[in-house]
């Protein structure tokens, strides 16, 4: 297996430990041990108090009050995370340790002073091995406590714990204030340190998936190209935007995060795995397709693996793409440039690749086409270069007269020509313009709508096709419920289409959405019916007005008598549910004399039009109503 590929360095840093778990605790312990100093000195004060006149007395009782007191504050600073306060603290408790050392005799009790020394360095020792786990650290603390301990013995032994002359204090104040130096030194010095690493932590990780991101994988593999023969594996997981505002980002993230772990955990004998823009994760691989082929069944297993959240289920479809050196490119930033060329030359956010996907230049011309499409479909939406065709759908059986259409986009680009829209809707999805996108395409309905009311007195029965993106976010209301609603009387509801596997997926909320677009007085239908989930409580639940039966059927209708069976039954509950029947991809006179005979209501399909502009769908309702009459 192709182990020295794999990462070196493993260690992340989450911001939250750091600053609360790592900075805040220490802190803390430190001024705790400083506080139980400060209160035994004070214990040392009271038992000497018939030794010691009472202007000293009461000069000593004030520092060691007011050292207490500013420890009691700093633990309050550090708490309200104030740090520059907090070493304001501290100087100053240095500054009264330096002046009770320097110009204050200790007591006469010399096993009390003795006690008392032992007890604060026991104290500082302890806060030096909690804090620093640095070997180098404690040994010099250790060695300069001890100079201190053996420099206390000396003058215990003299019988004098401080001699009276000046010298002699003022010597042992600047070893307390060199050791207190050297002390608070170490901590700032460490904790510089952690902060540089912690920095360097958010350079090279993606905090929001815990993963080393694409300058983390650059570093890392900048030794061994371009000289290795290695593969960089990229997953792409396609639904990740639609789940996040289906089940919302960090539900969605919570789960996504516990996969990631069972992938790491996959991969641990073979490659670090990286979190690169975009929701793909990228992993070394140096070993042979079969095993690499494991590799992604088994990842694929994890990712699929589904579940419910609030009647809404959670899993994660994915795309494999790869690119290899060093025939595709011979440093790492070319790979991952590789990787993001097939990721743009992808056209439909869908689980619909098989094995991985490589590398190949030709790919290169198609990123190119996608990301100038990607740009340009901003502008056509806001300038409405974005049009409409209009599929009819004729009605065949005893249910009424006439014909009805189906509203479907159309782009024209000025470089490019005739965009599909298998193209140019995952664009409209990626950038997040769904809901202007819809918008737009009402516009055009609407107004092709009050141009036919105004000319024959009659309001077409036209449906438009409804991205789950808005409905999930409830922008489909606003649009339709606030935006339009001076238009519900006057051009009456449209007919909003959507898919069963839309339907399936429902939240509490989105029911209400489509509770509330039914009482408006929009007729809601499904599309693709027979072929997806065919779960039969929605169509009660939501007074489905119309059912569409998919093409697939459609087109097996007169071969196979299955589909002819199944095609009736849809029929029959549907008009038991009192929801009429669009027969979808019609394209034979022999389909279309079936599906009379099971009595569908309308069809729709290349039989009778293809879909037509706005105009030339008018004339085809015009001539449909005449010769019907």
């Amino acid at each position: 297996m192709f182990k020295k590929m794999r990462s070196k360095h493993s260690e992340f840093y989450d911001i939250d430990g750091f600053l609360s778990v790592n900075q805040r605790f220490n802190l803390t312990l430190i001024t705790c041990f400083y506080l139980i100093s400060r209160f035994f000195a004070v214990v040392s004060l009271l038992t000497s108090y018939k030794t010691l006149d009472e202007k000293t007395f009461l000069i000593r009782l004030a520092l060691y009050s007011t050292g207490i007191i500013m420890l009691l504050f700093a633990l309050i600073v550090i708490k309200k995370r104030k740090a520059q306060v907090l070493r304001i603290f501290i100087i100053l408790n240095m500054v009264i340790g330096i002046i009770v050392m320097q110009f204050v005799a200790p007591t006469d009790n010399q096993f009390v002073n003795i006690l008392t020394l032992l007890i604060q360095l026991f104290f500082v020792l302890a806060t030096s091995y909690l804090s620093f786990h640095s070997t180098n650290v404690n040994i010099f603390n250790f060695i300069l406590s001890a100079a201190i301990l053996l420099l206390g013995y000396y003058f215990y032994n003299k019988r004098t714990f401080v001699s009276s002359d000046f010298s002699t204090s003022f010597i042992l104040s600047i070893l307390f204030a060199l050791f207190s130096f050297s002390f608070f030194t170490q901590i700032v010095t460490i904790e510089h340190k952690k902060i540089i690493r912690f920095i360097k932590g958010l350079t090279y990780v993606d905090y929001s998936i815990s993963l080393p991101n694409e300058k983390k994988l650059i570093e890392d593999y900048f030794h061994l190209l371009p000289n290795t023969t290695v593969a960089f594996i990229g997953i792409y997981i396609v639904n990740l935007s639609s789940l996040n505002r289906q089940c919302g980002y960090k539900n969605v993230q919570i789960e996504l995060l516990r996969r990631i772990d069972e992938i790491k955990d996959v991969l641990k004998d073979c490659s670090e795995l990286y979190k690169l823009s975009e929701p793909i994760f990228v992993f070394a691989f140096g070993g042979d397709d079969d095993t690499l082929c494991t590799y992604l069944k088994k990842i694929e297993s994890i990712l699929s693996r589904t579940i419910r959240y609030d009647e809404t289920i959670i899993s994660f479809k994915m795309n494999v793409i790869g690119t290899k050196a060093p025939s595709d490119g011979k440093t790492a930033e070319e790979l991952l440039a590789n990787l993001q060329i097939i990721k743009y030359s992808l056209t439909k956010d869908e689980n619909d690749s098989e094995g991985t996907l490589w590398y190949n230049p030709n790919l290169l011309k198609l990123s190119e086409r996608t990301l100038a499409l990607e740009k340009d479909i901003h502008t056509a939406i806001k300038t409405k270069k974005i049009n409409i065709a209009i599929q009819p759908k004729v009605a065949i059986a005893g249910s009424g007269k006439g014909v009805a259409g189906e509203v479907l986009a159309r782009w024209t680009h000025e470089i490019h020509g005739e965009i599909s829209p298998l193209e140019f809707i995952p664009l409209v999805e990626r950038e997040g313009l769904m809901d202007e996108f819809t918008s737009l395409i009402i516009y055009h309905t609407d107004n092709i709508i009050k141009e036919y009311k105004k000319k024959k007195g009659i309001i077409l029965n036209l449906s438009i096709n409804i991205s789950a993106t808005s409905l999930v976010s409830g922008n489909l209301n606003k649009i339709l419920l606030v935006d339009r609603a001076n238009k519900l009387n006057e051009l009456g509801g449209l007919e909003l289409e959507l898919t069963e596997s839309v339907l399936f997926d429902l939240n509490d909320n989105c029911k209400q959405y489509i509770t509330d677009l039914k009482d408006a007085g929009y007729r809601i239908a499904i599309d693709d019916f027979g072929t997806g989930f065919s779960n039969f409580e929605y169509l009660q639940e939501f007074e489905i007005d119309t059912l569409k039966i998919d093409k697939r059927i459609i087109d097996k209708l007169t071969e196979s008598e299955k589909s002819n069976i199944v095609a009736d039954a849809l029929i029959k509950i549907a008009h038991t549910l009192g929801a009429k029947v669009v027969a979808e991809g019609v394209e034979l006179k022999s389909q279309a004399k079936q599906l009379k005979a099971l009595n569908c209501d309308y069809i729709q399909g290349y039989y009778y039009s293809k879909p037509l502009p706005p105009k030339e769908f008018l004339e085809f309702v015009t001539k449909s109503f005449e010769n019907q009459s």
